[in-house]
């Protein structure tokens, strides 16, 4: 996935975990959040390892 596109939702759920009230629902999105940080950087890392192999 294109790393803008996973910084955007990484804005998006911080935004909701923000305004979140409910403990399971700040839960959820904080492993969300942690979900979407791994996907970001995996693919930085595989964008490394590209131009490195260029």
């Amino acid at each position: 996935m294109d790393p803008y596109v996973v910084q955007q939702n990484i804005r998006r759920f911080q935004d909701m975990l923000d305004q979140a009230r409910d403990p399971a629902e700040r839960e959820k999105l904080s492993r969300m959040i942690d979900r979407e940080q791994a996907q970001l950087e995996q693919a930085v890392q595989k964008k490394t390892d590209n131009s490195e192999r260029s």
